[in-house]
């Protein structure tokens, strides 16, 4: 997970970022319960899908799961994806800890193309748009239990990855592309300092100033 991010992130990190969340969105696939991941993975090793944390969409109770509506923002991955996962408060009185991710199809997603920002359009991560889509309960999982490495994954799955909560596992994927690309830029400080010179030092490569290699 870490080694290919830090990997791709020294070409692209637009590419990097995409694959890093849509490895952490199998993980947090993993964490959902368990008729619904035989049902994903019957016939694939991984699913690529986006996940949005921001609850900004309507979520109704009904029995046997969700109605959905509304828009959710940052879906990176979507673009390739043929699963989406959002996220609800579905009890307004509760608030927060009523919230859960919610899985489904994307032939019941409609993506607005909205994403075209300097720098960071190639991560594709537009907007996702539901409009009255049922969600059944097998296919919801508690963030709060996700926060707390208590989902269904920590009962389902021996390795400790399954019982991480949520945020290290997250702040990880995020991390991951900066910091290789930060590892390029370092080392091609590096050997810029090894060309050039400055009058200043007489001809010696910038390379042997302290304050050069403190930088």
């Amino acid at each position: 997970f870490l080694e290919v991010g830090l990997a791709l992130a020294e070409a692209d990190v637009s590419i990097a970022w995409v694959t890093t969340f849509c490895i952490e969105h199998n993980w947090m696939l993993c964490q959902f319960p368990e008729a619904f991941q035989k049902e994903l993975y019957a016939g694939a090793d991984w699913i690529l899908a986006p996940a949005v944390i921001a609850p900004t969409g309507k979520a109704e109770p009904e029995p046997g799961g969700y109605r959905l509506s509304g828009r959710w923002s940052w879906g990176t991955g979507v673009m390739h994806a043929s699963w989406a996962i959002v996220s609800c408060m579905t009890d307004p009185e509760l608030g927060p800890e009523s919230m859960r991710f919610l899985a489904l199809p994307m032939s019941d997603v409609r993506v607005d193309d909205v994403w075209h920002v300097d720098g960071m359009c190639a991560t594709g991560s537009n907007d996702l748009v539901l409009e009255d889509v049922f969600v059944p309960e097998a296919r919801s999982v508690s963030m709060v239990d996700l926060l707390n490495g208590q989902a269904h994954g920590a009962s389902l799955h021996a390795a400790p990855l399954y019982h991480t909560p949520m945020i290290p596992i997250l702040l990880m994927a995020a991390s991951m592309p900066l910091i290789g690309r930060a590892r390029v830029v370092a080392r091609e400080y590096g050997e810029t300092l090894k060309r050039k010179a400055r009058l200043t030092t007489l001809g010696a490569p910038l390379a042997e100033k302290p304050a050069a290699q403190m930088r």
